[in-house]
């Protein structure tokens, strides 16, 4: 066998090993985020005030995900809990998340790397004590997911630069300090705040 053609099948079958054990440990190492779609975000007026326009615009409104077919969803009011969050399949409408509160903001946005994205929600709780948490409902295990820290830290979600980033800062009277930033990852089992 000529050496030169036995040098090209052993530098072929490094380079496969090569992008193979690059993969696995990408895999590994941390998630890449999928596009993301903005659903609905509150934003804050001249007066500082929240604006819930784009909420509210929402309402009765359907809108359709891409990575999620056969899938809409769209915010009605209910008698028992007000707005909520409902996804429609097969013309039935379910009801999303198990819990109530005000919802500042919606994103889809697959934060696994499964290649489904994932509703990606800030939330207010509490009545007195208020704070923000962060609420992600995977459509593929049909769990949902908390990153919260009553009482110590506030969490909330921003698009900025094509990512969704997931915002910590300081509670109450400390808010407006940024205490870490980074890409929102569901990562074995756990929201997480990426590099």
């Amino acid at each position: 066998m000529n050496k030169s053609l036995k040098n090209k099948r052993i530098l072929r079958s490094l380079a496969a090993l090569l992008c193979v054990s690059l993969t696995v440990c990408l895999a590994a190492c941390g998630v890449k985020q999928g596009k993301v779609t903005r659903w609905f975000k509150t934003a804050v007026d001249e007066d500082g005030y929240p604006s819930q326009a784009e909420f509210h615009e929402a309402f009765d409104k359907e809108l359709s995900v891409e990575g999620l077919p056969g899938v809409t969803f769209t915010i009605r009011n209910t008698e028992k809990f007000g707005p909520r969050l409902f996804m429609i399949k097969d013309g039935k409408e379910e009801m999303l998340f198990s819990w109530s509160g005000a919802v500042e903001n919606a994103y889809f946005c697959d934060i696994n790397g499964d290649g489904s994205p994932e509703l990606c929600t800030t939330r207010f709780f509490g009545s007195g004590m208020i704070d923000s948490r962060v609420n992600v409902l995977d459509f593929t295990d049909g769990k949902e997911y908390e990153l919260a820290d009553r009482g110590n830290t506030d969490y909330e979600l921003a698009e900025k630069d094509g990512k969704l980033l997931v915002i910590q800062r300081g509670t109450m009277s400390d808010r407006d300090r940024t205490l870490k930033e980074g890409p929102l990852q569901l990562k074995d089992g756990e929201l997480k705040i990426g590099k």
